[in-house]
């Protein structure tokens, strides 16, 4: 951690998408960093939900790892999780959340990585 390139990387990676309810774009650069650690999802309709959708920037510290993983999995730990399914959104990303932490925990390759996240979950 800590360590930087000596002239940043300023190529951008963009990416959209769009259906009748949302148009979204986003853009990342590596910067001054040694490696990409941010990673990001749009999703416009959840499966096995088409009128919710997902959206997020997980902001790598450290490392890649903690933030590839969470963008992966966070949104499947929500809607498969039982109070989601009960239409108790609320709790459902508590227990998300949790269970992203505990699955990650317990995995030595991610224990020097760390993310912070911003996200939205919409109900349509």
């Amino acid at each position: 951690m800590g360590q930087t390139l000596s002239e940043p990387v300023t190529t951008k990676e963009t990416a959209s998408c769009a259906n009748l309810s949302y148009k979204i774009g986003s853009s990342c650069m590596q910067g001054w960093r040694i490696n990409m650690e941010d990673a990001h999802i749009h999703l416009l309709a959840i499966p096995d939900d088409t009128q919710a959708a997902f959206f997020a920037v997980y902001d790598g510290h450290g490392g890649a790892k903690v933030s590839q993983y969470a963008s992966i999995h966070l949104h499947k730990l929500i809607a498969t999780n039982a109070h989601y399914v009960e239409g108790n959104i609320e709790e459902a990303i508590k227990q998300g959340f949790l269970a992203l932490d505990e699955k990650m925990r317990n995995d030595d390759e991610m224990r020097d990585d760390m993310s912070t996240f911003i996200w939205t979950y919409a109900d349509f």
